[in-house]
């Protein structure tokens, strides 16, 4: 016979046993609980550090890879390698540090990771640069070295297929500035940008000219001396050259923006596109003026003859901008006109890069007065949109570069990060 005292003990030893099972059931999971910390921390702060996340759909904009430089030096430019690489231009060390440092250009494969890195300039400042391949011969490096009235105040190298083979070459270019360039397979460069009309007027007109395979000006075209370019205390007109786009065949596309102020109507700008058959050639010239307030900053070539040019637009003097997307044809006609909205928040488009099969993709920035988010946009032939990705931290505000290395991934320069996109 079980006594009652008996009874009662076992009541409390499975009580206890109870209790203590419960106890290590909760140590248990608060130890599976710290884990789970300890291994997501990880992955939390790089996404947070690392800052741009994917918002696309399913047929393209997810994230690949991405690489952080902010620590490694300034990207200047970008432009597309062999071999499914992409072509790095940077600084070698980073901002925080005061003075001349390296150029260096890197080769990035489809993974993300470095093939090799070569040092194209050491201890010399360098203010900004332009990077492009031509289908046939080796891709171009142009900077721009600043100021200098004896010395040579630019630099061109051309880069051989895997870093083997670097020549380089000094250029003396006085009173002109450039914002673009377009290699030729014969080594001839075509670049666009101003011109000072006399030595620190402050006055300057747009151009384009030819540089031979010996760094010296072949031919050298003024794009208009028709509109008055004046700067006053009560008004101001001039014209920025933002881009310029060419294709194999001829014919070359500059676009930028006529800005300006008076007296009675304010600041105004309005976008515009000169199309030259050949350096020398008769002149057209299309303004967005009559449409409102409209800015042009880069321009692609397409096969046909046409181009599409991007930048932002407003319709009133009020309101935030749109980027918008325009297509020309090859008599400067314009075929389409696409705006891309991102809700309330103003967005500008600041370059444009060509997808297999016809389709183009463009990037861009959110609000330049402010911390704003980049974001990308994938087109088909036609124009039409298919897909968007847009950074969710505010810290990277302007997509810089695209470059698509391959079919079915874009490499995007963030501020300091490298972003590699699916298209498809």
């Amino acid at each position: 016979m079980i006594s009652f005292q008996s009874v009662r003990h076992l009541a409390v030893e499975t009580q206890a046993a109870t209790l203590g099972h419960r106890r290590q059931k909760h140590r248990v999971i608060r130890l599976l609980n710290r884990r789970r910390l300890q291994l997501l921390f990880p992955l939390v702060l790089g996404a947070a550090l690392l800052g741009p996340v994917s918002q696309a759909t399913a047929k393209g904009g997810q994230v690949a890879w991405r690489i952080d430089l902010s620590k490694q030096g300034r990207v200047m430019t970008m432009t597309k390698g062999t071999g499914g690489t992409v072509l790095v231009i940077q600084e070698a060390q980073p901002l925080s540090i005061k003075g001349p440092v390296p150029l260096i250009v890197k080769a990035i494969d489809r993974r993300g990771r470095v093939s090799w890195t070569k040092t194209l300039l050491r201890n010399r400042n360098v203010n900004t640069c332009w990077a492009e391949r031509p289908k046939v011969g080796d891709a171009v490096v142009l900077c721009g070295l600043g100021k200098s009235k004896r010395k040579a105040n630019f630099r061109l190298w051309r880069i051989g297929a895997g870093g083997g083979k670097i020549s380089t070459q000094p250029l003396r270019l006085p009173n002109l500035s450039v914002v673009g360039i377009v290699a030729l397979p014969d080594k001839r460069l075509i670049i666009a940008g101003s011109r000072e009309t006399k030595a620190g007027s402050g006055v300057s007109l747009p151009y384009v000219a030819v540089l031979g395979g010996n760094g010296r000006i072949e031919r050298l075209q003024v794009l208009n001396n028709t509109v008055p370019i004046t700067r006053t205390r009560r008004a101001y007109t001039a014209e920025d050259i933002n881009d310029i786009a060419g294709g194999p065949s001829g014919g070359l596309a500059i676009v930028g923006t006529w800005k300006g102020s008076g007296p009675t109507d304010g600041p105004w700008n309005s976008g515009f596109v000169y199309r030259v058959p050949r350096v020398g050639d008769k002149i057209t010239r299309l303004s967005f003026y009559r449409i409102g307030r409209s800015r042009l900053n880069a321009v692609l070539h397409r096969g046909d003859g046409g181009f599409i040019a991007v930048g932002s637009f407003r319709r009133s003097g009020r309101g935030a901008p749109n980027a918008w997307v325009v297509r020309l044809d090859k008599r400067n006609k314009v075929l389409w006109k696409h705006e891309i909205r991102m809700g309330s928040e103003p967005i500008w488009a600041t370059t444009i890069a060509a997808l297999p099969g016809g389709g183009f993709i463009v990037g861009g920035k959110g609000n330049v007065y402010a911390v704003g988010k980049a974001w990308v946009v994938a087109f088909d032939a036609d124009g039409k949109e298919q897909w968007r990705w847009r950074s969710r931290s505010n810290t990277y505000s302007s997509v810089n570069n695209i470059v698509v290395p391959a079919p079915g991934m874009a490499v995007v320069s963030v501020s300091s990060f490298l972003v590699a996109i699916e298209t498809k």
